[in-house]
């Protein structure tokens, strides 16, 4: 009778201790709340700046895809913050009519995400602003309407078949009919937040990763003064950057279960 609560003690004892081993183990990857890991900013010239408040981080610049704008696709200033602008629908600072063509010609501003030290990415939400402007002309001159779209796609698959984290958000401007007023207008913006919560590829990266913020334009005629605009000052990027755990510590970890299954064996 005592061997027999002496085994029933040592088998509840060793499956507190698999137990208590068990719960240990996602411990070793603390999952801290979400924090800001980029946000952008620029001092009035062509150049951004990325603000990374955690370790284990790097995050390059805002820079520009292939497209040509004015100032080599980039425009900065200290009043209105804006980086770059995908520029005109013709001429210098050719912007694409088509997704497509976005993704051919390079119409797109980037940055990417590098955690460091074997560290791991987990992203909650990008904030972008985007909109359009139509530009200075003459009063006799007709602009057509425009819309700009904008999309976003990640590096995970070269950029060329990842669902898309913005499908289809535009930024519309009306026509300017001749006669008019030929003074340009204001730039109109919108926030867009991508939430990456749900997404299973874009939890515990350990890999670089970049986003590519893509523009294309729609309109019936195309002209120099339809623009489209990426605001690159307050770009955010919200998420955690986990330390992975050395592997001494899932030795200790093995090693205790080891120990108690084999306690549990010699009874």
């Amino acid at each position: 009778m005592k061997s027999y609560l002496r085994t029933s003690l040592l088998r509840r004892t060793v499956a507190s201790l698999l137990i208590a081993t068990a719960s240990l183990a996602p411990l070793t990857i603390a999952h801290a709340q979400s924090q800001t890991l980029a946000l952008f900013d620029f001092a009035g010239s062509s150049t951004s700046s990325s603000a990374t408040p955690v370790d284990n981080l790097d995050v390059s610049f805002l820079a520009p895809g292939d497209f040509t704008g004015a100032d080599d696709g980039r425009y900065g200033s200290n009043t209105n913050g804006y980086f770059s602008r995908a520029a005109n629908s013709t001429g210098v600072g050719f912007l694409a009519t088509s997704k497509d063509d976005a993704l051919t010609l390079g119409d797109y501003v980037e940055f990417s995400l590098t955690p460091t030290n074997s560290d791991v990415l987990s992203l909650d939400k990008l904030t972008l602003k985007l909109g359009n402007q139509r530009g200075s002309v003459s009063t006799e001159t007709a602009v057509a309407a425009f819309t700009v779209h904008f999309f976003v796609r990640a590096s995970f698959d070269d950029f060329q078949s990842y669902q898309e984290l913005i499908a289809d958000t535009t930024s519309s401007r009306s026509a300017k009919a001749a006669g008019a007023s030929g003074n340009g207008t204001s730039v109109s913006l919108s926030t867009v937040t991508i939430d990456f919560a749900s997404l299973a590829d874009f939890q515990n990266i350990d890999t670089s990763v970049t986003f590519r913020i893509y523009a294309f334009i729609e309109t019936t005629e195309r002209h120099s003064s339809q623009m489209a605009y990426f605001v690159g000052k307050g770009t955010e990027l919200t998420g955690t950057v986990t330390a992975v755990p050395e592997p001494a510590t899932w030795v200790i970890l093995a090693g205790i279960a080891g120990l108690a299954v084999a306690c549990l064996r010699r009874r």
